[in-house]
């Protein structure tokens, strides 16, 4: 068996220095990029594989970290779905994934990673992590006040989208949420209104949706049709619809599509999340992209990272920002009046 101390001798370093590469520990020890990458290259001509097990039991934890997410079908769940098993790869964890389809599933999917004992959880549901679990979480969107907290930033996002409907001439601007939802949701819905008002603008509540059926893609074409029967169903329809997913966009143009309106001309769509079928829908999707610098994969690790090793710190709330992306799904509306 290929051990570290071979690995060193052959590479010219310290065995030191090859455990802390091969733990994903290499930057934090200050370990030169150069050496990292000899040490990488001579491990992988020797056939050396990580034997996780005893690296456990030395170290007297779990190098794992659980990670529970609804099925990552075509939505953001998809992005952190490939983005967090690296990061967390390159900092000496692996991921554990657990997912649910339906409500029913999420205390299966919770129970299924906590009886691995990982180091840290990263969730979007944590009511199901028990009040005694006595691991680091990190909660994705979710605002539980026991655990850190990771989530875009929702009024930041509205913010944006207002300002920016409104400079093409939109007044009439419509949300299909319910603004009697969780706290978290409606303070998102009144911040929303709060930006129409301040601008002159009006809106229209749908009341139909909840936060969980909007996430589930066997909802998505049915939820769709019920926007699209909500828009013909006004006296003063809206010019433009505000959408909290990507996917229920694309299927609402479909839908409407389908029953005979040209969009973006009749109507303005935006997402949010910025999946990769924004750009190759027609017409491509105006929605929310991540700044470079600033990614959600990377809060949610560092955050999780800084708790395990400070149990004790101060609770933390991250709100990650995003920015606009304009593309042809949205354009001034027919009947515009100068901004």
């Amino acid at each position: 068996m290929i051990t570290t101390k071979d690995i060193a001798a052959l590479a010219g370093v310290s065995q030191t220095a090859v455990s802390a590469v091969l733990s994903g520990q290499g930057r934090r020890r200050r370990i030169s990029e150069k050496t990292a990458r000899k040490i990488m290259e001579t491990a992988k001509r020797l056939g050396y594989r990580r034997n996780l097990a005893a690296q456990e039991l030395r170290l007297g934890k779990s190098l794992s970290v659980g990670i529970l997410l609804p099925v990552p079908t075509n939505n953001i769940y998809s992005y952190l779905t490939g983005a967090l098993g690296p990061l967390l790869e390159g900092h000496g964890y692996l991921s554990s994934f657990a997912f649910w389809k339906d409500s029913r599933g999420q205390e299966r999917a919770a129970e299924s990673i906590l009886c691995r004992c990982p180091s840290g959880i990263i969730t979007v549901e944590p009511r199901h992590i028990p009040e005694d679990a006595n691991i680091p979480v990190v909660s994705l969107i979710t605002d539980d006040p026991r655990f850190d907290v990771v989530d875009f930033d929702g009024r930041d996002i509205f913010t944006q989208v207002v300002a920016y409907l409104h400079a093409l001439g939109h007044r009439r601007i419509a949300y299909p949420y319910s603004s009697i939802l969780a706290p978290h949701y409606r303070s998102l819905t009144e911040h929303f209104a709060a930006e129409l008002t301040a601008h002159g603008l009006s809106t229209q509540w749908m009341g139909e949706f909840d936060g969980f059926s909007v996430l589930s893609q066997s909802n998505l074409p049915h939820l769709a049709r019920l926007v699209a029967d909500w828009y013909e169903a006004m006296r003063d329809r809206p010019t433009a619809i505000v959408f909290p997913t990507d996917m229920l966009a694309i299927y609402f143009m479909r839908e409407m599509t389908c029953r005979g309106y040209h969009l973006p001309e009749d109507l303005s769509v935006t997402g949010c999340d910025n999946i990769p079928f924004t750009e190759v829908v027609t017409p491509t999707l105006t929605s929310f992209g991540e700044l470079s610098e600033d990614t959600l994969a990377d809060a949610l690790v560092t955050t999780l990272l800084h708790r395990m090793e400070e149990p004790s710190a101060p609770r933390s709330v991250c709100r990650v920002k995003r920015r606009l992306i304009a593309r042809e799904s949205t354009v001034p509306p027919r009947t515009a009046s100068a901004p």
